[in-house]
């Protein structure tokens, strides 16, 4: 059952509200996205949950990112290798070391996207308190 939703829609069930979500899905409407998920937000009360409990949010949040760095850390040592069915030679199990000069470009690319990535994040925050 597929309902040709408008904007003063009330959802009646989970299911009637699942179905809107999957034709606005299929017709890949941005601007239904934004709505739905301010209105996802406010019901949620994450905006509450975002000035009652600030710091443990920043803490859970900032967790998540120290403890996925050992997934996305660019400078690695492969430990085993095979060859594919194209002949190339690709890493099958890999560690992550700390960089030294032998991978001095790397590193030099490494440091300046951080400090393009933390200017950039520091220059939103300054604009967005203002």
């Amino acid at each position: 059952m597929i309902h040709n939703h408008n904007q003063n829609t009330r959802f009646r069930s989970f299911t009637d509200c699942f179905s809107c979500i999957v034709v606005e899905m299929y017709k890949f409407s941005l601007p239904y996205y934004i709505k739905f998920g301010s209105k996802v937000r406010k019901k949620l009360g994450i905006h509450q949950i975002n000035k009652n409990y600030k710091m443990n949010l920043l803490s859970l949040l900032s967790g998540f990112l120290i403890g996925s760095l050992i997934k996305i850390w660019p400078f690695r040592k492969a430990l085993e290798t095979r060859i594919n069915s194209d002949g190339m030679e690709e890493v099958i199990t890999s560690q992550p070391i700390i960089p030294n000069m032998e991978y001095q470009e790397e590193l030099i690319f490494f440091v300046l996207l951080t400090l393009i990535g933390y200017f950039l994040i520091s220059v939103i925050q300054k604009k967005s308190i203002s």
